[in-house]
């Protein structure tokens, strides 16, 4: 092996990383056969999030960064969103716009010249066209009204299995309401533009494919980064983010894309389709390699998403049910009940989880898809309903209704003034709800060992329990011991 320093174009540092994933030798074997010093790999593998993504010239030898990095990032949304929506944009106006979010900031040093545009096209590899317009046809998707969906569907589909294609949707969710809460008619008309009541609602983002066999991990999007209840948090059973009116955009949708599209990469995974509403959010996506994006027409979710035909009423009845059973619990032990976004997040991923395979094709056969029909009602509602007086009780909530529907009207997304995107890069992210309760120390591992037993001991003493029951109880033992010798390998090795 050659001692001599090698200097690796961008391009040639994205190969590397591509050929090490796609091969099962060690580092310092795969060092060797490319003629590299194993700590040369290590640091271009650290390095792998930051060339993978980086979209200047890939010739150059090292990732050039802008001297006002937050102003270009929400300038790039900016452009994002006006583009995708069909607005003219040109170069003067470009510049216009930046200086304004400079202003906004409070940059005196900016220069809004000729030879910053360029460099700021080149940092983000936009091809600069006439009025940089989208064409229709590419920002509202193939199909243009439900006629023409139902008659192209399966073209658009052809190739793919039924595995490879899956429908992506968010809805908002008032997480900490209770079904005796007094403000539900208040609620019911609330769309949470903002707010105090942002505080109150998420947003979820929801994935499968046709078939319920990949149900991706939910994304949950929050008003704050750090809510007290994360204290003490290391490990989570959804995607959390956070913004400012806890809404999606056209930034964490791209990230969430893209993160999927590089685990398809690494787990030589087929490409896939992708079906989605043309929401502000849902703005193109560049740089995808195995997922491909079919936008739904304009106002015809209710009718063509899957999603939108059974599946988000189902989701939001077991989220409901569990915040009722919760309810019940602290009532019974003279508690004030309260859902924190930790709870919540535990919710949204049972919930998810519990939805049946047969619900999701069912829902994907209405919308149209395979031949389905397209007639008949949105959900199983004797799935939707389920269980639902055995666990309130007579007259413990409102209207079912009313309490499962209450968050229907909820904004996820809209198109983002240049001011809304500088807050969201801005205090927010360090802000924490101040309503949380204090967060919970980290248990140790006897305690919870000792809550195990206490709950094999429940169960011992109900008639005809099922064993499986008992067999979970047992992997979670083993879990336990397994993460504790763990831990304390780790702490011999530091």
């Amino acid at each position: 092996m050659s001692n001599s320093r090698k200097s690796f174009s961008i391009a040639e540092k994205i190969e590397i990383i591509q050929d090490y994933d796609k091969t099962q030798l060690k580092q310092k074997d795969f060092a060797a056969s490319k003629n590299i010093t194993p700590s040369t790999l290590r640091s271009i593998l650290k390095r792998r999030n930051e060339f993978t993504s980086a979209t200047e010239g890939k010739d150059r030898k090292k990732i050039r960064t802008a001297k006002h990095d937050q102003l270009e990032t929400v300038l790039k949304v900016w452009f994002t969103q006006a583009r995708s929506s069909n607005i003219p944009v040109s170069g003067p106006i470009l510049r216009g716009k930046a200086q304004e979010i400079a202003q906004f900031l409070g940059i005196s040093d900016f220069n809004a010249s000729t030879g910053w545009l360029d460099r700021f096209k080149n940092r983000h590899s936009i091809i600069y066209r006439k009025n940089c317009r989208v064409p229709k046809a590419a920002a509202a998707g193939p199909l243009g009204s439900v006629s023409d969906w139902k008659e192209q569907l399966s073209s658009v589909t052809e190739g793919y299995e039924p595995t490879e294609i899956y429908n992506a949707a968010e809805f908002g969710l008032f997480f900490k309401l209770m079904p005796a809460d007094e403000s539900l008619a208040t609620y019911k008309t609330e769309r949470c533009r903002g707010g105090e009541l942002s505080k109150d609602r998420l947003t979820v983002l929801v994935c499968t494919n046709s078939t319920g066999s990949d149900k991706r991990k939910p994304l949950v999007i929050g008003k704050y980064a750090k809510p007290r209840c994360f204290d003490n948090v290391k490990t989570l059973p959804c995607i959390y983010a956070s913004q400012s009116r806890a809404w999606m955009t056209s930034v964490q949708f791209s990230t969430w894309l893209h993160d999927w599209d590089k685990e398809l990469e690494a787990r030589k995974k087929p490409n896939i389709l992708l079906f989605v509403d043309n929401c502000a959010a849902h703005l193109k996506v560049d740089h995808l390699n195995h997922i491909k994006i079919i936008y739904f027409p304009p106002k015809t979710n209710s009718e063509l998403q899957p999603l939108d035909r059974g599946v988000k009423t189902v989701f939001r009845q077991g989220y409901r049910r569990r915040a009722v059973q919760l309810y019940l619990q602290e009532m019974a032990a003279s508690k004030k009940p309260k859902v924190t976004v930790l709870d919540a997040i535990h919710f949204v991923h049972a919930s998810w989880r519990d939805i049946k395979p047969a619900t999701i094709e069912n829902c994907f056969k209405k919308a149209g898809f395979f031949g389905g029909s397209q007639s008949g009602s949105q959900a199983t509602q004797v799935e939707s309903e389920m269980g639902w007086e055995t666990l309130v009780g007579e007259g413990s909530v409102p209207e079912l209704d009313m309490f499962l529907d209450v968050d229907n009207n909820l904004v996820t997304s809209e198109i983002t003034s240049h001011e809304s995107l500088v807050e969201d890069n801005l205090s927010h992210a360090e802000e924490e709800d101040e309503d949380e309760p204090a967060p919970r120390s980290a248990p140790k591992s006897a305690e919870v060992v000792d809550a195990l037993k206490l709950i094999r001991h429940f169960f011992t003493c109900i008639p005809n329990v099922e064993d499986d029951v008992f067999d979970k109880i047992s992997y979670l033992e083993n879990s336990i011991f397994q993460k504790s010798l763990n831990l304390k390998k780790r702490k011999r090795n530091s």
